[in-house]
């Protein structure tokens, strides 16, 4: 996976770079701390990932998540915070990023929600639950009506291989139904929770508690990633 840093401390930058390579699966093909350089080079890259530094100075976070996503189409874009400061994750996200992380963010769970991201993976992360919920269209009570829910039991598996961040083919082998019968549960599991897509049923599944994280998953679904 070719990942590209645009940090504006170089030594933190580097510092990322050795994380990444150290965990596998990681190719850092460039280090820019000027960020026009970045931009300007970000053609010649073909990242999967970029991870970009919210805290340039005088960085306009919307515009230049922007000219990432025109100028490389096929990489995920990654904002980064270097304090527990989310002020920035609803422009980030609405610009399109695919995710938002902190730079406090333990190295191996960092290398593993890059894996995620790169693969196409929706990751959220446990400090933005309650942000994200906000972001797409309030809190769970505002969502729902409450955390009260009627989903079967096999909803509840759905829901739970999303959350943590399984694609519909994942599911379907996990649970040996067909792609289209996990479709079939992901519409019902929206229309039954009163939400709108993927995002809002992932932020009302963590912030009800309804899903668990549990280690067993993540060992099991960090080995296949």
């Amino acid at each position: 996976m070719k990942v590209v840093i645009i940090h504006r401390n170089s030594a933190t930058g580097h510092g990322l770079a050795l994380i990444l390579e150290k965990y596998g699966q990681f190719e850092v093909v460039s280090e820019v701390s000027d960020l026009e350089e970045g931009l300007e080079n970000l053609g010649n890259w073909a990242a999967d990932l970029v991870l970009l530094d919210s805290e340039f100075s005088g960085l306009n976070l919307e515009h230049t998540v922007g000219v990432i996503k025109e100028r490389s189409p096929e990489s995920a874009v990654v904002v980064l915070t270097g304090a527990d400061d989310w002020s920035h994750l609803e422009t980030s996200i609405r610009a399109g990023a695919a995710s938002f992380i902190s730079m406090k963010t333990p190295p191996e769970e960092l290398a593993l929600s890059l894996r995620l991201v790169g693969g196409g993976h929706l990751f959220v992360a446990s400090p933005l639950v309650s942000s994200l919920a906000d972001l797409v269209g309030g809190g769970p009570e505002e969502q729902s009506g409450g955390s009260e829910h009627d989903l079967s039991d096999r909803e509840l598996e759905v829901l739970n291989l999303v959350t943590h961040g399984a694609t519909n083919s994942q599911i379907s082998g996990s649970l040996t139904i067909s792609e289209n019968t996990v479709k079939v549960h992901m519409r019902n599991i929206l229309g039954k929770l009163q939400l709108r897509n993927r995002q809002q049923a992932v932020a009302y599944a963590l912030n009800t508690g309804i899903v668990v994280h549990d280690d067993e998953f993540w060992t099991t679904y960090d080995e296949a990633v």
